[in-house]
């Protein structure tokens, strides 16, 4: 596990992650919060984005195995942040999940964050500047 000083070093200027993790969720693309876009991106997209990441397919990653546990929390995760789907809506997606797995997976990845758990943390960054620039182009060309 790498040290938050460490972390903090690690600032890559194409990915903007304002500042780093530093609560529950990172303001400036939560749809909840943050009215300077106006578009979700669906779980299923986030689910299938993850799984490409991860480079296992979508059965593998949702499934009821430990290999994959954190990366599932990632998903669950980046599901809050960038769809606005409710817990229940969100296990939907990530093959029928009980909303409080959803909610205990959401906790563990805020602390799997918190602590700048290397590729995991490159994963959760990774995928969310992915997801937000593919629905700012779609936006751009009319599609969302």
């Amino acid at each position: 596990m790498q040290s938050s000083s460490r972390c903090e070093g690690n600032e890559d200027p194409n990915i903007s992650i304002e500042e780093k993790v530093s609560g529950s969720s990172v303001p400036w693309c939560d749809n909840r919060r943050n009215t300077s876009w106006s578009f979700s991106i669906p779980s299923e997209r986030i689910v299938v984005a993850a799984s490409t990441y991860v480079n296992v397919p979508v059965h593998i990653l949702m499934a009821n195995r430990r290999e994959y546990s954190k990366e599932r929390f990632i998903v669950y995760y980046l599901c809050k942040e960038l769809s606005g789907d409710s817990l229940t809506q969100i296990g939907r997606a990530c093959n029928h999940r009980d909303h409080t797995t959803i909610l205990h997976g959401q906790k563990e990845a805020q602390k799997i964050l918190k602590s700048c758990e290397g590729s995991l943390f490159v994963m959760y960054a990774f995928i969310k500047q992915s997801l937000i620039q593919e629905a700012k182009s779609l936006k751009e060309m009319g599609w969302l």
